[in-house]
């Protein structure tokens, strides 16, 4: 099966910021290569195995400082043939990848572009994005969708250990197990959880395990894969609502709950934009007022969301609202969004690389 590879041509700055808003516009399937060799220090960083030819005696042939940011698109086909044909060859390959069998229209294509080519001219403002241009090629589906599990290994945030299905507990961890004192969670990731190793997923897990308390309920906004629900649940949270903008992500929520025996009473998954869509809006307004919100977005959504009659309406006195995705050249902008809304208070901020973690408290 043929794809579609779009490359972008950025800079190692800005590599993080356009992979978050290409995930953002439910692109999956993100490759990144760059000019500097990855140390061993950074594939334990990442969890994933280090390949010798991507260690750091490689022969650069980037340019320094410059990172190719690809991912990959199917184009709808209405030919019956080769309807046919696809099937037939999707039966040869790793079919669990659910989020990437998405298949894009023309029409769909040119607005992701012309969404794609004016974020970049938005992050261009604040950082710099180098060419900013976009290539594209076609590429065998076999040459990389059977191979993209072989990246991927345990990993620990504290107590917990997520777990890709098809990898076994690491020996080390094997008694704290038995013994109850860690907690294992089964994903299946595709590429709408990826490794789950990102920076800001781990400050988003530090800040959970701060503040959350057994038996509260927590309000996920952008869940993704549900992965920081997951972990919320496995700290104590009572009940998990998740809302998501892509709907590709459900298939693979449902299944890595079933995989982890959560049921829809512990945790509920509503798509669209809870930041204006009313049907969004009244099925988290349902349950109440929550006693922790986490949204690991993006900065300029953040920033909407701690704005008046955003995230707070969700919110009683003493809720903590946890958020990551923010480029720390965006920090100072998320702080002023929530000190201009009386109704936050901020405790503080967290940071991780280039990421950062901002707190705040509802008065």
């Amino acid at each position: 099966m043929e794809w579609t590879k779009y490359t972008i041509r950025t800079t190692i700055e800005a590599e993080d910021i356009i992979s978050s808003m290409l995930m953002d516009f439910g692109v999956s399937g993100i490759e990144i290569e760059n000019s500097l060799p990855p140390t061993y220090e950074e594939f334990e960083a990442m969890y994933i195995d280090p390949e010798p030819e991507l260690l750091p005696d490689e022969e650069i042939k980037l340019e320094e400082g410059v990172s190719l940011v690809s991912f990959y698109l199917r184009l709808k086909n209405d030919s019956a043939t080769d309807t046919s044909a696809a099937l037939e060859n999707i039966s040869s390959v790793d079919d669990s990848y659910t989020i990437h069998d998405k298949e894009w229209s023309e029409e769909e294509v040119m607005q992701l572009m012309e969404s794609i080519q004016e974020s970049l001219k938005e992050i261009s403002s604040y950082m710099n994005i180098g060419a900013g241009t976009i290539e594209t090629e076609m590429s065998r589906e076999e040459d990389w969708r059977n191979n993209w599990k072989d990246y991927f290994k345990p990993q620990i945030m504290g107590n917990i250990i997520i777990k890709p299905t098809w990898t076994d507990i690491p020996e080390e961890y094997v008694s704290s197990v038995e013994n109850g004192d860690m907690t294992v969670i089964e994903m299946d990731p595709g590429t709408a959880f990826g490794t789950g190793s990102h920076e800001t997923t781990r400050l988003c897990v530090d800040g959970l395990e701060k503040y959350l308390k057994p038996g509260q309920s927590v309000l996920d906004i952008g869940t993704g894969s549900g992965i920081l629900g997951f972990c919320a649940l496995s700290m104590g949270a009572r009940f998990i609502m998740a809302t998501e903008l892509d709907p590709d992500c459900v298939h693979i929520i449902e299944d890595n709950m079933a995989l982890n025996n959560i049921s829809n009473s512990q945790f509920e998954l509503v798509i669209g934009n809870i930041a204006e869509d009313k049907e969004v809006i009244a099925s988290a307004e349902k349950h109440g007022s929550y006693d922790i919100i986490v949204s690991n977005i993006l900065a300029p959504v953040i920033v909407t969301l701690a704005e008046a009659g955003q995230a707070d309406r969700f919110a009683k006195e003493g809720t903590i609202f946890i958020t990551s995705g923010i480029i720390n050249t965006r920090e100072g902008e998320v702080k002023a969004a929530f000190e201009n809304n009386p109704a936050w208070e901020i405790l503080g901020s967290q940071h991780l690389g280039d990421w950062v973690s901002v707190i705040a408290r509802r008065r």
